[in-house]
């Protein structure tokens, strides 16, 4: 079983570069823009190690790093801190966090390879099937995300990631009539998204302002079938307007069918 990075890096360049060099290594890797979805993963999922771009969007390298002293110190050691910054400013991250390797910006290929080498761990796995759910859709740009199920007339919240515990107070249980993008997934059996927020204000006027409150810009639900069967839905909504094109719906399709063995349980 491959050992599992993440890596949370802003450019794209250098995000690609270190997938190539994980996938040469045999490493599994899940990759981000955001530092917030970095710890949006890093509360649901175990990594053997990190990437981590110092001035990270959403929340910086030195608050992920400050996130894993509190809750996986080990991972430090198992931490890459990379930046175009001054060496004054890397010396700054080398004295906070003293078992962190930082690297600094532009890097040699091998000078890579050869770190990830070296703070190579033992994998740790977790079998929980929302956990490979949770890391699908970050990956693919969910700033957060709800599973829920139903009994044909009732809706009911099963999990979710990336909302604190009580947004969803007062929305369910539900009915499956409600006027909400998630029921309404259910109720015709097929795929709902909505681009943007005007889409969504014109045909769920209610959910306009909590979702632009939460920075809500797109939001999309799938139904979760056991046979014929609609036996609940997977949600997600996204930072950024985005267009649900055919390959988007596909992989939304699958990411919502990792969520199928929670409502089956």
């Amino acid at each position: 079983m491959f050992s599992r990075l993440l890596i949370i890096e802003k450019d794209p360049g250098t995000r690609r570069l270190f997938e190539a060099v994980a996938r040469t290594k045999e490493w599994e890797s899940d990759a981000v823009e955001n530092g917030s979805q970095g710890l949006v993963l890093l509360q649901h999922a175990h990594y053997d190690a990190i990437v981590v771009d110092l001035m990270a969007p959403g929340a910086s390298g030195p608050q992920i790093l400050e996130y894993l002293e509190e809750t996986a110190p080990d991972l430090l050691a198992a931490a890459i801190v990379v930046s175009a910054s001054s060496e004054t400013v890397l010396q700054k991250v080398r004295e906070r966090f003293p078992t962190t390797t930082v690297m600094r910006k532009p890097f040699e290929l091998p000078h890579v390879m050869e770190t990830l080498d070296a703070i190579r761990r033992p994998h740790v796995r977790e079998t929980d099937p929302f956990t490979t759910f949770v890391r699908k859709s970050v990956v693919a740009g969910a700033r957060s995300g709800i599973v829920v199920e139903t009994d044909g007339q009732n809706v009911s919240l099963l999990r979710t990631f990336g909302y604190d515990h009580d947004e969803f107070e007062g929305y369910f249980p539900a009915s499956v009539d409600a006027p909400y993008p998630i029921c309404a997934a259910i109720r015709q059996r097929t795929m709902v998204c909505f681009a943007s927020m005007n889409n969504v204000a014109a045909d769920y006027p209610n959910l306009a302002e909590p979702l632009q409150q939460l920075s809500t810009r797109s939001i999309a639900a799938v139904p979760l079938m056991d046979d014929d069967r609609v036996v609940g839905a997977a949600g997600w909504s996204f930072r950024e307007p985005r267009t649900f094109h055919e390959e988007a719906r596909a992989q939304l399709q699958r990411i919502a069918g990792i969520a199928a063995p929670l409502v089956a349980s």
